[in-house]
């Protein structure tokens, strides 16, 4: 959740794809093969699994698309990107400054945020 622009984006998905793709096809693997009998797996931690595969092919769509413009995604292409950005959006500039608020009122000390 690191990019909030286009620009960003596409900086960030030469990073990021390449362990998305090896997390996709673990998650694909480890899900094929407690299917088949191959590992003994319960189904609460197979639906966990495929939750998080779902989770990480969206992310690989937003950033496998990263240098397409928007005119050039389709519209679930658009719908994962425009919520990428949403919740990127959400957690740098308004989580993470209600986090340090809040840390910055209750840590009293010499070395912390307060001055």
């Amino acid at each position: 959740m690191n990019a909030r622009d286009r620009s960003s984006l596409r900086a960030l998905a030469n990073v990021v794809l390449p362990s998305l793709i090896g997390k996709q096809q673990s998650l694909t693997r480890y899900i094929s093969d407690a299917d088949n009998q191959q590992i003994q797996i319960s189904e609460k931690v197979k639906n966990f699994w495929r939750e998080k595969k779902a989770e990480t092919e969206v992310l690989l769509d937003v950033f496998a698309n990263a240098d397409k413009a928007d005119g050039e995604l389709d519209a679930g292409g658009k719908a994962n990107r425009a919520e990428y950005f949403r919740t990127a959006k959400l957690a740098w500039e308004v989580a993470l400054r209600d986090v340090l608020i809040k840390l910055n009122r209750e840590i009293i000390g010499p070395y912390t945020l307060g001055g």
